[in-house]
């Protein structure tokens, strides 16, 4: 503190009250009314302000005082005001000081205080900073962004050179001096070494969503456009700006696959900044085709055939979907017989997975080259009808025949007649499909002939002369029907020899005349070829006995009551009455038509009114069975053994 000094008199009235008061002494009553006296009050005062900038006011710095009966130690001073600051600078004060004694007597003075500040600022600066140059590209530094440390009684000011930087500024250190001055202009400077870096990033803006088509390459490189960047920087101009888009391309991969792009814009300082957008890819070209103008299908043996879409192409390519994974639709995919002869118009349609189709035409013509498989019987016997003649049909002769299509099977000859009866002859079998191709086998037809080897009549051994009913038969070797029977008497009708029943049949009943009987039997076959047999013999007039009785005749008893069945027969046959008239029966002969003697049947052996018969033992062919009552009664049946 730095104080002035003034040389001034007391004033002789104020000296004088000093000395009497210092040469008397306190009232003996206690009671003091005297005040204190001011042995000193300047009238003007210089305070410096110390380096907490506030300046507390004390006795003995301007005003003194003296008292009576309170020593110089025990008064007490007040003041008003009680200090002066920073504020106060360059400013005089009206300081009062107020001095009280122990008994509270006052006085008081007044004097102008000047206040000043002297000290200069304490400041100390970083030996480097990073400053970074705002969104406009310049920064204005500041105490703050250099770090200074300050000590100071009262308020600074700051000069800082340089403190302007820009965009151009980036990438330098520079020196910086600080000039702080406070409000009394006393000064202090530091320097600092300043870098100026870009540390904003720029701004960058895009569109939410986008659609990207696919060409035919099937890849897409992104642009910036494609997203309709828009790029703002403190310091670079958005043409240097560099953008980055990740993933760089899309291509078939992404196709109706939402895809998130980040698009990075990049300043010289190397500061990024990024925006997202949705892409979603569209592949909306076609495959591209190039199709024959016409293909020709040969039909296999199953007469079916699916058209292979491949075969129809002279190329196929799409720019995302591989040829294998393309989907082909043909109008016609399938052929078969009935395309034969036809040339069939072809849409070919082939789509890609996005559903982008492409479409092509062309001819069809169906071929079957393909001959029908036909396999033939060696050889067939025929018979004839009954007309002369015999249809042929391939039934006949084909074991097997097939064909991938619809066929025809034609004959050598549709008919043989009885010109070819007994003969073998040969069959040509075709079959023609209907694309003509043809395959042949050939066959033999034996013809049977009809001709009977030779025919036979079969009659009685002995005929008693007038008897009636006579079964007369003709057997036929060989040859088969239908015949014509022709039964005629060369001799004997003049004597009563008649046939009465089977005229035109193999089986006749003639009734005996006299004497002797000459037949003859013709039999013609279906082709008019004949055979004959002629049979003789000479009855005889002994009376009438088995031998007399002819078929399903009876002596004395009526045939109507006696059954035999079944008829023809094959192991047995049953002979079957009237329960009355059973019990009357005694024995039953089968013989053949030689009436000779088989075997004799008894009626003990019957079961209640029928008598089985056994034939196990039989040949095949016509026998009779004679019935004799215990009366000697006679019934006579025919039946044939198959």
């Amino acid at each position: 503190m730095k104080r002035s000094l003034h040389l001034f008199l007391f004033p002789l009235f104020l000296l004088t009250a000093i000395l009497e008061l210092e040469s008397q002494s306190c009232p003996p009553e206690g009671i003091d009314l005297i005040e204190p006296i001011f042995a000193q009050c300047d009238p003007t005062f210089t305070a410096e302000l110390p380096s907490t900038g506030v300046f507390e006011f004390a006795s003995g710095m301007f005003a003194s005082a003296v008292d009576d009966c309170t020593t110089t130690e025990d008064l007490n001073y007040t003041f008003n005001p009680s200090q002066v600051t920073c504020a106060d600078i360059g400013s005089s004060i009206q300081v009062t000081t107020f001095v009280f004694d122990a008994s509270g007597n006052m006085n008081q003075c007044q004097t102008l205080v000047f206040v000043e500040d002297n000290l200069p600022p304490i400041i100390a600066c970083q030996s480097s900073v990073i400053v970074s140059l705002d969104q406009n590209g310049s920064i204005a530094l500041n105490a703050e962004m250099l770090g200074i440390v300050v000590d100071e009684n009262c308020n600074l000011s700051y000069n800082i050179i340089p403190s302007l930087f820009d965009c151009s500024d980036v990438g330098t250190d520079v020196w910086v001096d600080v000039i702080a001055t406070d409000q009394s202009g006393n000064e202090s400077i530091c320097s600092t070494l300043v870098s100026i870096v870009d540390r904003q990033p720029p701004t960058i803006n895009c569109v939410p969503n986008v659609s990207i088509n696919l060409p035919e390459s099937g890849i897409v490189t992104l642009e910036p456009s494609l997203f309709n960047v828009v790029v703002n920087d403190n310091c670079t101009l958005p043409g240097n700006i560099d953008i980055t888009i990740n993933p760089s391309s899309v291509d078939c991969s992404d196709v109706l696959n939402p895809l998130t792009v980040e698009i990075v814009a990049t300043d010289q300082a190397g500061n990024e900044e990024s925006c997202f957008s949705t892409v979603m890819v569209v592949d909306i070209t076609p495959p591209e085709i190039n199709c024959r103008s016409q293909i020709n299908i040969i039909l296999p043996p199953s007469g079916q055939m699916n058209v292979d879409p491949l075969s129809v192409l002279l190329s196929v390519s799409d720019n995302c979907t591989a040829p294998g994974d393309l989907n082909y639709y043909l109008s016609i995919p399938t052929v078969d017989c009935s395309f034969i002869g036809d040339t069939a118009v072809v849409d070919l349609v082939v789509s890609d997975e996005s559903g982008n189709a492409s479409t092509c035409q062309f001819l069809l013509i169906v071929e079957d080259i393909t001959p029908p498989s036909l396999f033939c019987i060696d050889g067939v016997a025929i018979r004839l009808d009954p007309d002369g003649e015999f249809q042929l049909s391939p039934d006949l002769f084909v074991s097997s025949v097939s064909d991938n299509c619809s066929y025809d099977i034609s004959l050598s000859r549709n008919v043989v007649t009885c010109n070819n009866a007994g003969k073998m002859v040969r069959m040509k079998i075709t079959v023609e499909d209907n694309s003509g191709n043809r395959t042949r086998c050939t066959s033999i037809v034996e013809v049977l002939d009809p001709e009977p080897q030779s025919v036979e009549i079969e009659g009685p051994s002995s005929i008693e002369c007038g008897a009636t009913e006579i079964p007369f038969s003709v057997n036929v070797n060989g040859g088969y029907g239908p015949f014509i029977f022709e039964w005629k008497i060369l001799s004997g009708a003049r004597r009563g020899w008649e046939i009465v029943s089977g005229q035109g049949t193999t089986d006749i009943l003639i009734n005996a005349g006299t004497k002797r009987l000459s037949l003859k039997v013709t039999v013609t076959d279906l082709c008019g070829k004949r055979r004959t047999d002629r049979f003789t013999i000479k009855c005889s007039d002994s009376g009438r006995n088995i031998a007399q009785v002819g078929v399903d005749q009876s002596i004395n008893f009526p045939a109507s009551e006696v059954s035999l069945y079944p008829n023809p027969v094959d192991d047995q046959f049953i002979i079957e009455l009237p329960e009355d008239i059973m019990n009357s029966m005694k024995e039953a002969y089968v013989i053949n038509n030689n009436w000779q003697l088989i075997n004799i049947n008894d009626f003990e052996q019957r079961i209640i009114n029928r008598l089985p018969i056994s034939t196990d033992h039989l040949m095949k062919g016509v026998y009779s069975v004679i019935i004799v009552t215990s009366d000697k009664e006679v019934v006579v049946k025919r039946f044939v053994k198959l």
